[in-house]
């Protein structure tokens, strides 16, 4: 802080103060330094005080003596204003300076200047201050400005109602124009229509092959024309504006089986791969117009057909917006054509305009179809486009609103399949992405390989390290070694699992069909493969169950009893979850019993109404209708009122035996199920049959003591119950172990989401499952935990907290032993056994 010896020198230092006469002077020279004329006057007419700039804009003399009274000047402002009579009253008048008023002054020699009021006080008195800007210039440049302006604006007028005009003779001419293209177009249909249909009559009557060959060619070129005819009366449709657009549930797969079968002769005559790669969000039911969208693509996707010799044709869609009720979706169509220049882009979806226009074109047509393309996809709310370079071939591009329809869900294949491993073997790159990229949409694990030599060698290393493909995908036409050759080579392999082979052809007919069908292959899918047709075939494949025998302990009195006597009887087993299927179908097949399956209690029930079966077993709890319920709708059909029902649960207490015996059952087995219990409440529930079997009671060869020791070091597992429960067939019961693992694995995740979301009832349903599966391969620990958590969730008084904790120790217990499992039996093949 500064002391006072300092202050004192700054005020010495600082510069005097000035004078009241150096005031006045630097007031004055301010003042006359203004640009605008400036007059401060009292409200009684005394003139204070003027600047130099004033007084050379009304002329007043230097040696008039002007302070005081302003009557000697307003002679002076009088004789230049051309309108002083107006302005000069109100010289004094304060009220037009309220507020800043504004006022124009004319001079007689044609100067224009603003006058603008301020009120102001002076030694407590009321002044007004006037000051007078210069805006001749200012005014002189806004009268051009309006001149151009106004003389703008007629143009404009004049130019505007001459475009009227021209528009509407346009517009009349090519109503003309569409009127005629549209009469001309009926005009020729009607014969054409007659051509067509006694051209076809006679190939039906003449059977000499030179008449054929000519009803033929007349038979395409009416088609040929029927197609350009066609294309002219859509055009003048739409130009005419008489086109309406249909609305209606579509599913695009249907839409692009109807394209592709017009070009699918073509393409497969040039060895053009056809390739659909669709969004799953496009998998379902759409609304829109099925009919001018197949118009759409077959013009993108027939031209990129004719102008292609070689590689693929694409057709790609996507959503590029999501509207809530709607859809903006693209489609491309991609071809490896001879492409187009870039002055040949500009005008191709101009009407009669086409790429090669020149008296030598090798391709036809008429140049209509992109121009129509152009006019629907605006119908639809959206563009076209194209990306082209010559000799490299063209995307083009359309964009179309289509409405949701309700619930889109697509349904996929079984559950317990989506995790399954997938090789695809197909040439073209493009066809192994879209593929592909539907069975990972599918759930599965997916490798793609571009020759058969190459799938055989990754199924061999697969099958080694203990990780085997549960399904094949072969291209029929792939150069070298194709999907036949691969599918015959790998009946040879030793493979302990062979996967599951489909055949992908474009010659999908009945010989094909036959040669696939005795080269081992479960179905053929037909190219360009859609959605929902992969759909549907693997749907179809979830659906079968394999059955592996062989049990290796000696077979028991009770066994060989039912082997005997019971042999050809015929069961239904209800149960939903595949590891206890698989157990129960292995057990009851070496007996000779015909055993099929029914995944819930709605499927057991409509078996049973149309088949005539020796007896039932029924698990309790399954989805979509549970066992007690099944049994009672059984009960009531007629004649099955005494069929046998024996029920299958993992709840033993006496309730649970009162509750299925009420419902209709005759007996009841807890899980897991124990061989000899099995056999034993079969005996005494089949009919028995009038011939007996003599079968073989020689002991099976145990298994060997590695897959022992590798099953003795899996904590949580009670070895010998599980060996006990699949009659000591050491293999078998590592790979329904290796199987149990692959299956739950997600188990944990599945609970806490059912559980967060309060879906109690799904939760204590997945516990039940658990708790049965875990209870057959012997993993005692955590089948008490299962069961301890379906209790929890079961007793309504339980707190949050104490199931929350049984569910942690069993995510836990399940964790430990999929990783246990995992380690110790994934490269022993126990995957492929």
């Amino acid at each position: 802080m500064p002391g006072p010896d300092s202050v004192l020198a700054d005020a010495a230092s600082a510069p005097p103060a000035p004078s009241p006469n150096t005031a006045e002077t630097l007031l004055r020279a301010t003042l006359d330094a203004i640009d605008a004329g400036l007059l401060v006057i009292d409200e009684a007419g005394n003139i204070l005080t003027m600047n130099r700039r004033f007084e050379e804009l009304w002329c007043v003399p230097r040696d008039l003596p002007l302070r005081g009274r302003s009557g000697m000047l307003l002679p002076l402002m009088r004789s230049q204003l051309s309108d002083a009579e107006e302005f000069l009253p109100q010289l004094t008048d304060a009220s037009r300076a309220v507020g800043g008023g504004q006022d124009v002054l004319h001079f007689k020699d044609g100067r224009i200047y603003e006058r603008y009021g301020r009120l102001l006080k002076i030694d407590g008195r009321p002044a007004i201050l006037w000051s007078f800007a210069d805006v001749t210039e200012r005014r002189r440049l806004d009268g051009e400005l309006d001149k151009h302006r106004n003389h703008l604006l007629e143009l404009v007028g004049e130019y505007t109602e001459e475009l009227a005009v021209a528009k509407e003779t346009a517009e009349s001419a090519n109503r003309a124009k569409s009127s005629f293209l549209a009469n001309m177009s009926h005009e020729i249909r009607t014969p054409l229509n007659a051509i067509v249909g006694l051209t076809h009559l006679l190939r039906r009557e003449r059977q000499d092959c030179a008449e054929q060959d000519k009803l033929r060619k007349i038979y395409d070129a009416a088609q040929h024309l029927l197609a350009i005819i066609n294309n002219v009366l859509d055009i003048s449709k739409i130009e005419a504006g008489k086109l309406q657009l249909e609305q209606c549930d579509l599913r695009l797969d249907d839409v692009i089986d109807n394209v592709f079968s017009f070009v699918l002769d073509k393409a497969r005559d040039k060895g053009i791969e056809l390739v659909v790669q669709m969004a799953p969000a496009l998998g379902g039911v759409l609304n829109g117009d099925p009919t001018r969208l197949s118009q759409i693509l077959l013009n993108y996707v027939g031209n990129a057909v004719k102008f292609t010799e070689r590689g693929f044709v694409l057709l790609r869609g996507s959503v590029v917006e999501d509207r809530g009720k709607e859809l903006l979706v693209r489609f491309e169509v991609q071809d490896t054509g001879i492409g187009l220049a870039a002055d040949e882009v500009r005008r191709l979806f101009t009407a009669f305009a086409q790429a090669d226009s020149s008296t030598t074109r090798r391709y036809g047509g008429t140049g209509l179809g992109l121009a129509i393309n152009q006019r629907l996809a605006q119908l639809m709310g959206g563009q076209v486009g194209v990306g082209s370079e010559l000799g490299r071939g063209s995307t083009f591009w359309v964009t179309a609103v289509l409405g949701k329809a309700g619930d889109v869900a697509v349904a996929g294949p079984a559950e317990d399949k989506l995790a399954w491993r997938v090789l695809l073997a197909d040439d073209v790159a493009v066809a192994r992405e879209a593929i592909g990229g539907m069975l990972e949409a599918a759930g599965m694990r997916v490798d793609c390989v571009d020759s058969g030599e190459a799938a055989l060698q990754l199924l061999a290393d697969a099958e080694q390290a203990g990780d085997a493909y549960r399904l094949l995908l072969l291209d029929a036409a792939m150069p070298k070694f194709d999907g036949m050759a691969a599918r015959r080579r790998l009946q040879q392999m030793p493979l302990a699992q062979p996967p599951i082979a489909l055949l992908m052809t474009f010659q999908d007919d009945a010989r094909i069909r036959d040669e696939a069908w005795r080269a081992g292959f479960a179905a053929v899918l037909g190219k360009p493969l859609t959605g929902s047709r992969l759909r549907d075939a693997l749907k179809h494949l979830s659906m079968q169950r394999d059955s592996r025998p062989p049990p290796t302990l000696a077979t028991s009195a009770v066994e060989q009893i039912l082997a005997r006597d019971y042999m050809g009887a015929r069961l239904l087993l209800a149960e939903d979850d595949p590891i206890n299927q698989e157990v129960a179908v292995a057990l009851l097949a070496e007996t000779g019993l015909g055993v099929d399956l029914a995944s819930d209690g709605a499927a057991a029930v409509e078996m049973v109404r149309t088949t005539d079966y020796d007896l039932v077993l029924m698990d309790v709890q399954m989805p979509v209708m549970d066992g007690l319920e099944a049994t009672r709708a059984i009960r009531k059909m007629a004649g099955r009122e005494f069929l046998p029902i024996v029920a299958m649960t993992a709840n033993v207490f006496s309730e649970d035996r009162a509750r299925c015996l009420d419902a209709g059952v005759n007996d009841h087995i807890g899980k897991p199920v124990e061989p000899d219990m099995l056999f034993a409440v079969l005996l005494k529930w089949l009919p028995k049959r009038n011939e007996p079997h003599i079968v073989s009671t020689a002991p099976r060869a145990p298994d060997g003591d590695e897959w022992h020791a590798r099953l003795e070091r899996i904590p949580g597992l009670d070895v010998e119950q599980g060996l006990k429960n699949v009659r000591g067939a050491a293999a078998t019961y590592a790979r329904l172990l290796y199987k149990f693992a692959g299956l739950h694995a997600g188990d944990s995740e599945v609970l806490r989401a059912h559980l967060a979301a309060g879906r109690i009832k799904e939760a204590e349903r997945l516990a039940h499952t658990l708790k049965g599966s875990s209870g057959i391969l012997g993993a005692v620990r955590l089948q008490a935990l299962s069961a301890e958590l379906e209790a929890a969730l079961r007793a309504t008084h339980v707190a949050d907290l104490e199931e929350r904790q049984k569910e942690a120790a069993l995510d836990l217990e399940l964790g430990t032993l999929v990783r246990a499992i995992t380690a110790e039996l994934a490269d022993g093949g126990a995957a492929g056994r």
